[in-house]
C-alpha cells in the first residue's frame, strides 16, 4: 500500500534534487513483484531494487523513507534520518478511529523506543508525497539537523545495547569458572 506514495515522493524529491538516486530493499519476492508493477511506468526514476540486503542499503543511504515497523528501528540503529509511513485499508482505519482502539501518539517503533517523536510519521490521508519529500530534502539540505538526529540516534543505540559485550564476557567467565 506504500509503493505508489513512496514512488510519488521519490519523484517529488528528484524534481528538487535531480542528482538523487534511490535504493530499495525488497523484503520478499512477492513484495518485489508488486513494487515492480507499480514502478513499471516510471522509467525515468533512478532506482535500484535489492533482494533483502536492507543493512547494506541503509549503510549506503543518507536519508530513509520507510514503512513503519522494524525497518524504523534498523534505520535508527544505522543513524539514518527518516520519514515514516503507515497505511491500512480505509475500512480498518475508520474502524480503529471510530472505536478509539489506538491509545498511543506515535506508531513507529523508532519513536516508541525513543519515547518521543524523533522522526515524522505520515499515516493515511497525511501520506502526501510533498510532505514526505520536504522532510527528506530538509535532512539533505541541513547537515546540522541531520547530525543532531544522528547524535540522538546514537544515544538511543547505546541505551539499547545495555553493555552487551560486557554481559557476554561475564557469562563466558562464569561458564569457565564453573568447570
Amino acid at each position: 500500500m506504500l509503493g505508489e506514495p513512496f514512488i510519488e515522493a521519490a519523484h517529488w524529491c528528484l524534481q528538487n534534487h535531480p542528482r538523487l538516486r534511490f535504493l530499495v530493499p525488497m523484503a520478499t519476492a512477492s513484495t518485489r513483484q508488486i513494487f515492480e508493477k507499480q514502478l513499471a511506468h516510471q522509467a525515468e526514476l533512478p532506482i535500484a531494487l535489492f533482494d533483502g540486503r536492507s543493512d547494506e542499503v541503509l549503510a549506503a543511504c543518507d536519508v530513509v523513507m520507510t514503512a513503519s515497523g522494524t525497518a524504523t528501528l534498523e534505520a535508527l540503529l544505522y543513524k539514518r534520518p527518516m520519514a515514516i509511513a503507515y497505511k491500512v485499508s480505509w475500512l480498518t482505519y475508520w474502524f480503529v478511529r471510530l472505536f478509539k482502539l489506538v491509545k498511543i501518539s506515535n506508531f513507529a517503533m523508532a519513536n516508541l523506543v525513543a519515547g518521543k517523536k524523533i522522526a515524522p510519521e505520515f499515516i493515511q490521508q497525511d501520506l502526501v508525497p510533498e510532505k514526505i519529500g520536504r522532510v527528506l530534502i530538509n535532512y539533505l539540505e541541513n547537515p546540522g539537523e541531520r547530525r543532531g538526529l544522528q547524535a540522538a540516534f546514537l544515544e538511543i543505540h547505546l541505551k539499547l545495547r545495555k553493555n552487551a559485550s560486557d554481559v557476554a564476557a561475564q557469562s563466558v567467565l562464569e561458564v569457565i569458572q564453573s568447570d
